[in-house]
């Protein structure tokens, strides 16, 4: 007979159930707000640099998956709503600022963003109805702004320049709100037309008294942000330097002068009306005091070696962004002109095209992580305007950046001329493959973008040797999008050298087995995007022997080489048997075996003089125009996603058309 042993009453228990893994909503909200910023593209808690919205099209698809996420969510909205207040006066009549008052008092103690606006305008003045009705209307800003002694954030980029309500506002706002640490101004809309220098100037010495009240009698050491697009346009040289030092006074940290982010051309980045048109030893007191800039966009200054030199001789150690140019509308007689000095711009030694040193900027910033450079090798063949050497951005300018920015994550090179749908190639013929090699050898660098360098096939596939057999990786996937020219000198009678170097990386990936070349064993995932950068159209009777003799059988030996390759062609085509033009490849290296078809046609390519059609995007707001909402959707939408002051509530980017009488 057995007799079991009785268990105790430890072992008599269940098991405890296993531990639940922390989802988001268990997180504080404040870091479940850090989580929900690094997935969606759209959304930020951060005050600056730019305008905070609450994309509900986004969030909601968050808010759905549970009742936890959903309160969270919606914890979200209502702090957003809670902290901030948009001001629109169509009329600036009684009903009106009694109605915004009425919002004042209940809400502007707990308000920190702050947007107002009045009417319309033309960026510079009101155009609703009757100009000097809006302009002569008495609005008691001292009343508002007393309520919101909290306020951190003020955006006045809707109210007209030339209004005497902007001087006024700044005024006001600097004796009531001394935490303030945004502020963001309007610019003018149309480039053609000068300002008004009297009315700007007063603008300019009241912001200068507002800088120095929130610096002396403000709670946080002066402005964090000062956006100011447009300035004084009479004798640049001298009100360039009274501001630039009147910043070094008042906002020694500064961490975003981007007034040259409302002033840049829309469609090109080397044109710019923001300027500063000051002296080297103006530069160097700002480079000093300036450290804690986050980002920086070199159109604003001289493209010249002794500006590079004092900005790397300053480390800037919270610089993330930078982005390397030189401004196409800088009026280089009126500066080199200061001094008295004679003689054209270009022989200024170190300046403009005879710049050279650019490397000893990254001296300056270690922690940088995004770095654009932006040309126009168009405007360069112009000896009338020579802007800089782009051959500066070689091999040597992209090892030096691979040392001397360890925390670099990516990379982005365009030329703007392609968007004035300019058919003729200019690649940067010091660009190879050794720079190539050099980005692929970061450990951070995982976004790689670059406009037509003559880099070949041969060190495409090195590129990708490197990639994927790097074992001090720590980045996520890694992309590569590259313009891919070839030699500099090729056969003119050949076909652009594009196809040549396209069939050679084709063939370097049939030889080699997908484990050979590391791709099935590395811990990250690589795409890579091998654009054409001729527009042009091939001749039909080569492209077909192009297609049956080689791209067609090499393309089945890719395919069995590299099982989890996802591969395709966009091209412009007649038939099956030939093309007009190749776009661009497409390598991408998931899980899975290869679907779909390899060959996939671009009907807006090959005929057209340009490709630089835009998308019209529009705003992502809910729309009553969606259909039918559920039940979710519905309650969604009246608890969280708008803020239903009894007031006007305007879309940031948008200026409505319904505002005119």
């Amino acid at each position: 007979m057995t007799i079991k042993r009785p268990s105790s009453s430890e072992e008599s228990r269940s098991p405890p159930p296993a531990p639940s893994s922390m989802s988001p909503p268990l997180l504080p909200l404040s870091l479940f707000s850090l989580v929900i910023e690094f997935l969606m593209f759209s959304y930020t808690p951060k005050l600056g640099p730019v305008r905070r919205e609450f994309s509900g099209n986004y969030l909601k698809d968050v808010a759905l998956v549970s009742k936890s996420w959903y309160q969270a969510v919606d914890e979200l909205a209502a702090r957003y709503r809670r902290d901030t207040m948009q001001l629109t006066l169509k009329f600036g009549s009684r009903v009106e600022v009694m109605g915004i008052r009425r919002q004042v008092e209940l809400r502007g103690r707990s308000v920190r963003d702050l947007r107002i606006r009045m009417g319309r305008s033309d960026g510079m003045r009101f155009v609703t109805g009757v100009w000097w009705w809006m302009e002569n209307r008495e609005i008691p800003w001292d009343i508002i702004f007393s309520r919101m002694p909290g306020l951190k954030r003020l955006d006045l980029r809707f109210m007209p320049l030339e209004s005497p309500h902007l001087p006024i506002l700044l005024e006001t706002a600097a004796r009531f709100c001394l935490q303030l640490e945004y502020l963001v101004l309007p610019r003018k809309q149309d480039a053609n037309v000068m300002v008004n220098s009297t009315i700007i100037g007063k603008v300019m010495k009241v912001l200068r008294d507002a800088m120095a009240r929130w610096h002396f009698k403000g709670k946080c050491g002066g402005l964090k942000q000062l956006t100011v697009p447009t300035r004084e346009e009479e004798d640049r040289v001298q009100t360039s330097t009274r501001f630039i030092e009147d910043i070094v006074e008042f906002c020694p940290n500064v961490k975003y002068l981007n007034g040259y982010s409302f002033a840049l051309d829309e469609m090109n980045d080397i044109t710019c009306e923001e300027k500063w048109m000051i002296s080297l030893e103006t530069w160097e007191k700002f480079n000093e005091t300036c450290t804690s800039l986050r980002e920086f966009h070199w159109v604003v200054v001289p493209f010249a070696d002794p500006f590079f030199r004092v900005f790397g001789d300053h480390v800037k150690p919270n610089l993330k962004k930078l982005t390397l140019t030189s401004n196409l509308s800088w009026d280089r007689d009126e500066y080199f002109t200061r001094d008295g000095s004679t003689g054209f711009s270009t022989e200024k030694p170190g300046y403009g095209l005879l710049a050279n040193d650019v490397i000893a900027i990254f001296k300056g910033c270690p922690g940088l992580t995004e770095l654009e450079v932006a040309i126009d090798e168009e405007k360069n063949m112009n000896d009338l305007a020579p802007l800089l050497d782009a051959d500066i951005f070689g091999d040597k300018f992209w090892e030096a950046v691979a040392q001397s920015c360890p925390l670099l994550q990516s990379v982005y090179v365009h030329d703007c001329s392609a968007y004035g749908g300019s058919r003729i190639v200019r690649p940067i013929e010091t660009f190879t493959d050794r720079g190539l090699l050099a980005l692929a050898e970061h450990s951070r660098l995982a976004s790689i973008e670059l406009s037509a360098v003559c880099c070949s096939g041969d060190g495409v596939f090195q590129f990708l040797q490197r990639f994927f057999r790097m074992k001090h990786y720590v980045g996520g996937n890694r992309t590569l999008d590259l313009s891919l020219a070839g030699p500099i000198y090729h056969d003119t009678a050949l076909p652009h050298p594009f196809y040549l170097e396209l069939m050679t990386l084709l063939k370097h990936l049939a030889k080699t087995s997908e484990e050979e070349l590391g791709a099935s064993s590395c811990s990250f995932k690589a795409s890579l995007n091998i654009f054409n950068p001729h527009s042009a159209s091939v001749d039909k009777d080569w492209s077909v022997s192009y297609v049956r003799d080689e791209l067609n059988p090499i393309l089945e030996k890719v395919a069995s080489a590299h099982p989890s390759l996802d591969l395709h062609i966009i091209l412009c085509r007649d038939n099956d048997e030939s093309f007009r033009l190749i776009e661009h490849l497409e390598l991408d290296w998931s899980p899975g075996s290869q679907e779909g078809e390899i060959f996939f046609e671009n009907e807006y390519l090959g005929d057209s003089d340009n490709n630089d059609g835009g998308s019209d995007e529009e705003d992502e707001f809910f729309d009553d125009e969606d259909g039918p909402l559920n039940p979710h959707e519905i309650f969604f939408r009246r608890h969280a996603m708008f803020m239903d002051d009894e007031y006007e509530i305007v879309p940031a980017d948008e200026i409505d058309e319904d505002d005119a009488v």
